[in-house]
């Protein structure tokens, strides 16, 4: 996850390479909220780091909306931001 894409593979063994919008820890738990590449859609899992330490971890899906709910601030919390931050270069 150090170079901010990661690769999500499907049921169906197809694999979508995707951008890392930011990380967040909640409750003892890290989250990633990511943005498909070639598309709008961002979704968010949990991720689990490898036990031996070593490789990568895997991700699991999210299933509480209290997990959804805080996700969604701090998305929308970090789009306003950027956007600030695109107006201030822009002045």
């Amino acid at each position: 996850m150090e170079d901010k894409q990661l690769i999500i593979t499907d049921d169906k063994g197809n694999e979508q390479l995707c951008e890392i919008i930011f990380t967040m820890d909640i409750e003892d738990k890290s989250y990633v909220v990511f943005s498909v590449n070639d598309s709008d859609e961002v979704s968010a899992a949990e991720y689990i780091p490898s036990q031996t330490g070593q490789g990568e971890g895997t991700f699991k899906d999210i299933k509480e909306d209290s997990i959804w709910e805080q996700l969604e601030d701090a998305l929308e919390a970090y789009q306003q931001e950027l956007d600030a931050e695109e107006n201030d270069s822009t002045h």
